[in-house]
């Protein structure tokens, strides 16, 4: 500044200090002594590296200086605070919520506002002034794209399956980190020009995906695209603030930084409001998903109720019905009747389960669980399934005993390697159980068809039935349903790891708690303890037909005429008296109640007459015909179990 012969110099370098000069929000400001009627000739020069917007200069008075810095200060200074509550605000819904849409928004805000205020006077404060762009300055783009992208991940994205979309935004991330690597070596410009292609590439995807949302779900996604707007147009602005020419005697451009964060505001509170309808919704679809469930559990209760009776009455029909028919090829005909029923009797014992894991019905019963015993029954039981198709089945076992409960353990085994064998046509299936730190890990491997991403995610879905299950195979496939109603029960988790055409693992997580040891004189816990079944047939053949199929259905069968007063249950099949009375019938009755306890007959013979066919009934005893016939012997075993497990609940 000169005035006559005197010059006054004024200058300050941000990369040496601030030195004279007043920071306010725009920039900084110079106190200058002048007198009246003097006539003075100032010169500035600015001097910057890089692109800055272009300067604004004022004279003023002191007066109207600290009043003009001051507004402009509490302005800025409100709105960036508003700016930092929300984002709190943002916090605390996504740690209360546990939803990382909340999370990435509010990581997104906290990079938006760091980048708003580096162009403000805070940046100059906090991180001074370098003539030479920094690394962290892509890094902190770099940051702020990535979790802008995140946000808009989570948000537009949250069905289940692994959607088109989702597959494009984890696309568009991978470019934004190899942009990152590349902002080590590229300049400056190239620098910025690969920053604003990230920019325009993520809005593009952005705004494509809330579109496509917009037309197929419509509601909130509208005003999720809404929220977007004040962004874009607080970044065209600065774009034209760096690229215009000022005007000769008068530019207010660098007043856009203060109005930036005003922009930020508007963004942030669009979204909240999108974000939290979004929410309501999800409830509301996520309540009326629960009406429907139990809708379809108390059908499932109340059909399994209505069909327990009829199906087994049918079993005991068709055994009498065989015996009047002598044809051949009626009895081909029957006895695909009786394969029939047989799958019927499957089925019907998959909704019972069901139905009393989703009415809650069903506890565990933690107790000591002899896992060599239990993995023993079941090889026996579908060693010879796997045979026949030409698989290889094999079991690996490292923990003896555990702390559980064997009926929820061997149901869900049992489903799992049920699966494992159906859907596998080559190759073989493995079952292995060890110990991993605090957990138990009980693996199901198979070399089947694999199940595809899309189908793992409703293959546990009680009311889904994936591509995995088709036609092919029989059942109502919701075998993986049970499973993860008893894994929970269990406070287990069930996982599923599979690659399409290479096979499938079933992974079940269980807590590894000690099994208690027994007490002195005590046995272990078995299958014999809730059903035992006694074979007392003088006939060979019948005698080794029953115990073969008996045994391949994991049960245990035993001769043996000792009592056994510690089985809750036991069945006696053996064959009909004969001619004999009611009065020798009861007493044999008698004689069984008094060996065994709680004691229910199978009693291979002819027809019976209607008058003593109801006097049998209140016995206990259950005809069966005299050619021996699998499916009606396990029909009879599937109604008792239920009828022994109805009994230990209530």
């Amino acid at each position: 500044m000169q005035t006559g012969e005197h010059a006054q110099e004024f200058f300050s370098d941000f990369s040496q200090g601030f030195g004279n000069a007043r920071l306010n929000v725009l920039g900084r400001g110079f106190e200058l002594s002048l007198e009246p009627n003097t006539t003075y000739n100032i010169a500035i020069e600015l001097t910057a590296d890089g692109i800055v917007a272009p300067p604004y200069i004022r004279l003023t008075t002191a007066a109207a200086y600290t009043s003009w810095s001051n507004y402009m200060g509490y302005i800025y200074s409100l709105a960036v605070g508003v700016i930092i509550g929300l984002i709190l605000i943002a916090l605390c819904c996504a740690a209360v919520l546990r939803d990382t849409t909340f999370l990435w928004f509010s990581l997104s805000s906290i990079f938006l506002l760091s980048f708003l205020c580096y162009r403000s006077v805070v940046g100059v404060k906090l991180f001074g002034y370098s003539p030479e762009t920094s690394w962290w300055l892509w890094l902190w783009v770099s940051a702020l794209q990535i979790s802008t992208l995140m946000f808009a991940r989570a948000f537009l994205t949250e069905e289940a399956q692994y959607s088109r979309f989702q597959r494009l935004f984890d696309g568009t991330l991978i470019f934004f980190g190899l942009s990152l690597a590349l902002s080590f070596v590229l300049p400056l410009k190239l620098n910025m020009v690969l920053f604003v292609f990230n920019g325009v590439l993520m809005m593009m995807l952005i705004l494509s995906a809330g579109l496509d949302k917009l037309v197929r779900r419509g509601r909130y996604y509208l005003l999720f695209m809404l929220g977007w707007l004040p962004v874009l147009y607080a970044l065209v602005e600065l774009g034209f603030v760096a690229a215009r020419v000022p005007d000769a005697h008068s530019s207010t451009l660098s007043y856009k930084v203060v109005r930036e964060p005003f922009f930020q505001i508007a963004h942030m509170l669009i979204h909240f409001i999108a974000m939290l309808i979004r929410i309501n919704e999800l409830k509301r679809q996520s309540f009326l998903a629960t009406m429907r469930n139990d809708a379809k559990s108390r059908f499932l209760a109340s059909a399994s109720h209505d069909l327990r009776q009829p199906l087994h009455s049918m079993g005991m029909f068709l055994a009498h019905l065989s015996e009047h028919i002598q044809n051949k090829s009626s009895r081909v005909l029957l006895s695909k009747v009786f394969q029939l029923h047989e799958q019927m009797n499957q089925s019907f014992g998959t909704l019972m389960e069901l139905s009393r894991l989703e009415a809650g019905a069903e506890e565990a019963h933690i107790e000591r669980v002899n896992l060599n015993s239990l993995l023993a029954s079941l090889r026996v039981e579908y060693e010879p399934q796997a045979q026949s198709k030409g698989l290889s089945l094999r079991f690996h076992c490292s923990v003896n005993h555990l702390a559980s409960d064997q009926v929820l353990l061997e149901r869900i085994l049992r489903n799992l390697l049920s699966n494992a064998i159906k859907y596998t046509d080559r190759g073989g299936v493995l079952l292995g159980v060890r110990r991993r730190d605090q957990y138990l890990l009980i693996q199901v491997w198979d070399t089947g068809q694999g199940i595809t991403s899309e189908s793992r995610n409703v293959i546990f879905d009680i009311y889904q039935r994936s591509q995995h299950a088709n036609s092919d195979h029989a059942g109502m496939g919701i075998g993986l349903a049970i499973v993860r109603h008893s894994a929970e029960l269990l406070h287990g988790a069930i996982t599923l790891r599979s690659r399409a055409g290479r096979g499938s693992v079933f992974e079940l997580r269980l807590p590894a708690i000690e099994a208690p040891s027994l007490p002195a004189g005590s046995r272990e816990t078995s299958t014999a303890d809730r059903l035992r079944i006694v074979v007392e047939l003088s006939e060979t053949t019948l005698r080794s037909q029953v115990n073969a199929c008996l045994h391949s259905w994991g049960y245990l069968a035993s001769d043996q005429t000792a009592s056994d007063q510690n089985a809750a249950m036991t069945l006696v099949i053996g064959e009909s008296p004969g001619e004999a009375d009611y009065e020798a019938l009861v007493a044999h009755a008698q004689s069984l109640e008094a060996r065994f306890g709680n004691v229910v007959q199978a009693q291979f013979g002819g027809t019976v007459e209607r008058a003593l066919a109801a006097k049998l009934t209140s016995l206990n005893v259950h005809t069966l015909s005299s050619e021996f016939r699998p499916a009606e012997l396990r029909s009879l075993l599937r109604y008792l179990e239920a009828q022994w497990l109805q009994g230990s609940q209530s």
